[in-house]
């Protein structure tokens, strides 16, 4: 996981090391020991305040969008792009960094998950539910702790640029690691409390009410099967994970 103190070398330290983009999604390495998703999630919480409010639903590809120009890009909450997602993804494009594969990033600050094809164009944008605490830097050895010795305050997802890899959890249901290592993953939202209410903080209009899971990023069923599997059937890419705290450096900075 990335430990370190500024935001670009959390980005670039797996380039460091070499890690390769996985080639297929039909495999998944061998040694990753399967998880289950339904507990690595599961959390006793004050029960949230979400409006009443029409649903906020995903967004299907754009081809008018791209990476090389988002200033028409619009959050659910009809606010424009922030200049830290334009530049991020302008950076990507002009440098080449996501190695001719597709890719995500996830804008912690809006709650919101946007894919790319490996061109650039915007293959579709969902809400997507985060870990309960603001922050960036993973507090070490949490993973290491059972679920309910986690604090609230340690339950955050992470900010830096992860090589995506494919897996399954217990329950054979497929899922995308972002850091294996952290026990980070992205998955279906996950719906078995009740008391959670995961739906409707996803379709909620403020993004405060987007904080649930333990760290793992959840999108709708419906999202990560049309979109997300379609995306990365052929190819794994990677995921950006943008910083909340924005004295932290991003890649171009």
């Amino acid at each position: 996981m990335c430990t370190k103190n500024r935001f670009l070398q959390c980005l670039l330290w797996p380039l460091i090391v070499g890690v390769a983009i996985a080639t297929s999604t039909n495999a998944h390495p061998q040694a990753r020991p399967q998880i289950d998703v339904e507990n690595l999630d599961r959390m006793s919480i004050v029960k949230p305040i979400v409006k009443a409010v029409e649903p906020i639903t995903s967004r299907g590809a754009d081809s008018s969008i791209s990476s090389h120009d988002m200033t028409n890009f619009v959050y659910f909450d009809q606010g424009p792009a922030s200049s830290q997602l334009i530049e991020l993804t302008s950076w990507i494009t002009e440098t080449g960094d996501n190695q001719s594969a597709p890719y995500l990033i996830i804008d912690k600050a809006h709650a919101q998950l946007l894919i790319f094809h490996s061109d650039g164009t915007l293959a579709g944008t969902t809400p997507v539910l985060l870990g309960l605490a603001v922050g960036d830097k993973l507090i070490p050895n949490t993973n290491q702790h059972t679920l309910a010795k986690i604090r609230p305050a340690d339950r955050i997802t992470p900010a830096g640029r992860f090589p995506m890899e494919f897996g399954h959890d217990l329950h054979g249901q497929d899922i995308f690691w972002i850091d294996y290592e952290a026990s980070i993953s992205l998955h279906r939202i996950f719906e078995g409390n009740a008391k959670e209410r995961r739906r409707e903080r996803m379709q909620s209009t403020s993004s405060a009410d987007n904080r649930i899971s333990f760290g793992c990023i959840n999108v709708s069923k419906e999202f990560y099967e049309k979109t997300l599997r379609h995306v990365f059937s052929k190819s794994l890419g990677f995921a950006y994970i943008m910083p909340e705290d924005n004295s932290l450096a991003l890649p171009y900075q």
